[in-house]
């Protein structure tokens, strides 16, 4: 017997059919960066979107979030607005 693939919630800016499983992808290093550090490095986190097929709504999800809790463990003002 096979599963269902399991539904997204509705877009919570329309409520239009939102679809996932989708990488964030470049030629360049993309993800997630803290302000100090360089570019060039490793991200410490690739990235995954969530999109609404109704009004283009696109959500961001870090894929690595215990290496980015640990690097705001070390380093919180990196992080601070």
């Amino acid at each position: 017997m096979s599963q269902a693939a399991p539904t997204l919630p509705p877009c919570v800016s329309c409520g239009g059919q939102q679809i996932g499983n989708l990488e964030v992808i470049s030629q360049q290093a993309v993800g997630i960066h803290p302000i100090g550090r360089s570019l060039w490095k490793r991200p410490m986190s690739s990235l995954s979107a969530v999109v609404c097929l109704n009004c283009g709504l696109t959500s961001l999800f870090a894929g690595q979030l215990d290496a980015i809790r640990e690097e705001v463990q070390k380093k919180p003002q990196d992080f601070l607005w």
